[in-house]
């Protein structure tokens, strides 16, 4: 019976997203209708208002602004697209243990004795991380609006996800994907799975102190087998069903990432079973940091904190959103505001790498227009 109430939702939540491909960031990012969410609200057996589906929206929006969606989680210096992301569930390390071998009998049962502690630290760290994850869940299965609106938000997420990857989209709107997925925050263990996946996916755009590599890094994802496959994990973490896991594998498959199709043929036919988030490479990490003081996870990733601690990776987000979001009577003074912020690079003494990529984007976005 449990089994046909959760298909039943998901169709309900499917039908509501629809099966278009919008191939812009400003189509993905629009808010779901009144309509929709009352659908996928009352789908859940509970009563709907207009106030109920308006305070959803106003969620997603901060879902994709990186906001926490749980007030105990909520960060006050991130309250806008263009503050550097917090992200969920960093991990705690503590400092380095004494190597001073004369505390112990021999340097054998010292390294013995560091090594016990350093696995001792690593567990209460990783322990205390799933905890919060748990209770995350938790609040968030618990309360019909924090579920509708974490729902429709990762359906945004996929989307921004895929196009990113899409070779059928505009480059100026793939980079502004990279960009936007980079400030994007879930919670929880969806919020686990990205944020893993977005730091190990950013190796590949960005170098390791956080510069975009090129104008349009991703254009080569949807044909780059290690890609396709880190992508096929996530989607597995964030899916709850094989339902969900098939659609999220046609949805990708529709943005033109084909490689996508054996896993989805593949999937079909196995049994499912879910991927909840997996410690074991972080807890031996952390115990290696602890002896050595090397931080193999900071080698491997590029997290969102690298990105936006340059500035000029902030203004260029700036720029993407006043050339690509803005739209109306406000369009032109958007291009203006773009423009000011691009000058201020072509008049410094020290030119950005990134000043040439910023003309680019702004010059395709006016030509677009």
């Amino acid at each position: 019976m449990i089994f046909i109430l959760i298909f039943f939702l998901l169709s309900l939540f499917f039908a509501c997203t629809g099966n278009d491909v919008p191939l812009t960031v400003k189509a993905i990012l629009q808010p779901p209708s009144l309509s929709c969410i009352q659908k996928a609200f009352v789908a859940h057996g509970f009563t709907f208002t207009e106030a109920y589906g308006k305070h959803i929206q106003e969620l997603i929006e901060e879902i994709l602004k990186g906001n926490s969606l749980l007030a105990h989680e909520m960060s006050t210096s991130q309250n806008s697209l263009f503050s550097t992301p917090v992200l969920v569930c960093k991990p705690f390390m503590p400092s380095p243990l004494s190597s001073n071998i004369n505390k112990g009998p021999s340097l054998y049962g010292h390294l013995i004795k560091q090594f016990i502690e350093a696995c001792q630290s690593a567990h209460i760290s990783i322990a205390a991380q799933k905890e919060v994850i748990a209770q995350q869940d938790k609040e968030i299965e618990s309360s019909p609006i924090l579920r509708t609106a974490h729902d429709f938000a990762l359906e945004r997420v996929m989307r921004l996800l895929f196009l990113m990857a899409c070779p059928q989209a505009h480059p100026h709107e793939r980079t502004l994907a990279l960009y936007i997925l980079n400030v994007v925050r879930l919670d929880g263990s969806r919020g686990v799975a990205l944020e893993r996946y977005r730091e190990r996916a950013n190796r590949f755009y960005f170098t390791y102190d956080g510069i975009l590599r090129n104008y349009d890094p991703s254009k080569t994802t949807a044909y780059n087998p290690k890609h396709v496959k880190a992508l096929d994990h996530f989607v597995k973490a964030v899916s709850l069903t094989k339902t969900h896991y098939l659609h999220l594998l046609t949805l990708g498959i529709s943005y033109g990432i084909n490689l996508l199709q054996p896993y989805r043929e593949r999937a079909s036919q196995d049994h499912w079973s879910a991927t909840p988030p997996n410690f074991m490479w972080r807890y031996a990490a952390c115990v290696f940091k602890q002896i050595t003081t090397i931080d193999v996870i900071d080698i491997r990733t590029v997290t969102p904190e690298k990105i936006f601690a340059h500035k000029v990776n902030k203004d260029f987000l700036a720029v993407m959103l006043h050339c690509t979001l803005g739209s109306g009577p406000s369009r032109e003074e958007s291009l203006k505001e773009a423009y000011s912020l691009i000058s201020l690079y072509k008049n410094s003494p020290d030119k950005s790498d990134m000043l040439s990529i910023m003309e680019r984007y702004y010059q395709e976005s006016c030509r677009r227009s």
